[in-house]
């Protein structure tokens, strides 16, 4: 889970201009480390002028899910600090034929 404090914008026009995104290299080595699951604060992995969608690509065809457009990550960084496990989970709506969906994002610790 990435937090870069673009959560601010959430709501607003300018949340879809500008925002953070993964490099190329940050997607492939991702993958190489074998992560189930990428989740970050800004509307998208690649950015917003992007045509060819190099982390959507990796990460995708890697079997990893990516979930854009999280609020409320900084809340989590205290129980990390603490050591505490975190367990994150997504519940996607189930609907057919669409290749994305709105999620009930979750996070747990133990």
């Amino acid at each position: 889970l990435f937090s870069t404090g673009w959560e601010k914008h959430a709501g607003t026009v300018a949340f879809f201009d500008g925002f953070p995104s993964l490099s190329p290299e940050l997607a492939d080595q991702l993958v190489s480390q074998h992560v189930a699951l990428v989740g970050l604060d800004s509307p998208s992995v690649d950015p917003a002028d992007s045509t060819d969608y190099p982390a959507h690509r990796a990460l995708l065809s890697a079997g990893i899910s990516i979930v854009e457009g999280l609020v409320n990550l900084p809340a989590l960084l205290p129980v990390i600090g603490r050591g505490k496990q975190l367990y994150f989970a997504a519940f996607p709506l189930r609907i057919r034929e669409l290749e994305a969906s709105p999620v009930r994002a979750v996070a747990v610790s133990f």
